[in-house]
């Protein structure tokens, strides 16, 4: 490989960005999405990136991928890099009485059903008073968000919260409701609702997230505990309509799916 100019432009920033998303998502394939174009084209930019500072980034294949020691070191100083620049632009715009850069919003699944979330309405609003702004909504796992805030790759983080860190400062949105569902073709869907004690719904499995939600407290109250887990919402939900499990879901998000004639609501 050819040896590094030492020269840093235009080029080589747009190509540590997408090597910075690459490592963030864990692999070409993965960060598809997140960049918008296909893998072949990212593949060919790492590998244009590998040339320009010639070094052997990381090893990608049928094996996976997986960072060499260079391209750890790489990934380290990109992270310095890019984030200099930002922190340069940004006080640039500064100076010219401009809001600019990137604004990384943190969000989990499943939050837009919910009628009070206004999320959508608060964007066109902010892109209307900052619209230098780029803004970048990146869906986490709840339990990853405060992390990523930690680790500044992200600004904003917007979860349910069931305690708080003085690492962060907190604005409530608004109340999220959670009410216990099950499938369509669940016992308990075709049983009179109203006339259900708490051992009736006791003699059933629960599921529940996998991480610390809130839910399990909910569950403890029944004496059954979780008897099957998912890594978000969507996946409990999927839990939930294989009919085998009750479960906890924001009752925006479980509407949805009764609207569908898919789940039904335990009013207990």
């Amino acid at each position: 490989m050819a040896r590094f100019s030492g020269q840093i432009g235009s080029v080589d920033l747009h190509l540590l960005r997408v090597f910075r998303e690459v490592v963030r998502c864990g692999g070409i394939a993965a960060a598809e999405a997140s960049l918008a174009v296909g893998r072949s084209t990212i593949s060919r930019q790492v590998s244009e990136l590998e040339t320009r500072l010639g070094v052997v980034l990381c090893e990608r294949g049928r094996a996976g991928f997986r960072l060499t020691d260079e391209g750890r070191v790489v990934t380290a100083r990109a992270a310095e890099l890019l984030n200099a620049v930002e922190d340069f632009r940004r006080h640039i715009h500064q100076l010219r009485d401009e809001i600019a850069g990137d604004l990384v919003v943190l969000m989990p699944d499943a939050m837009l059903p919910s009628e009070e979330f206004k999320l959508p309405e608060v964007i066109d609003l902010f892109a209307e008073r900052a619209p230098n702004v780029r803004v970048i909504l990146s869906k986490k796992p709840p339990n990853e968000i405060e992390r990523e805030l930690i680790a500044r790759r992200g600004h904003i983080g917007l979860k349910p919260v069931f305690a708080r860190s003085r690492e962060f400062t907190y604005a409530r949105l608004h109340l999220e409701e959670n009410r216990l569902f099950c499938g369509s073709g669940h016992p308990l869907a075709r049983s009179s609702l109203g006339d259900l004690s708490l051992d009736d719904i006791s003699g059933h499995a629960f599921a529940g997230l996998s991480y610390d939600s809130g839910f399990s407290a909910k569950v403890s109250i029944f004496e059954r505990g979780i008897s099957a887990y998912a890594d978000d919402l969507e996946g409990l939900a999927a839990l939930i309509l294989s009919n085998r499990y009750l479960g906890f879901l924001p009752t925006a998000y479980g509407q949805t799916f009764i609207e569908r004639g898919a789940m039904a609501l335990i009013d207990h």
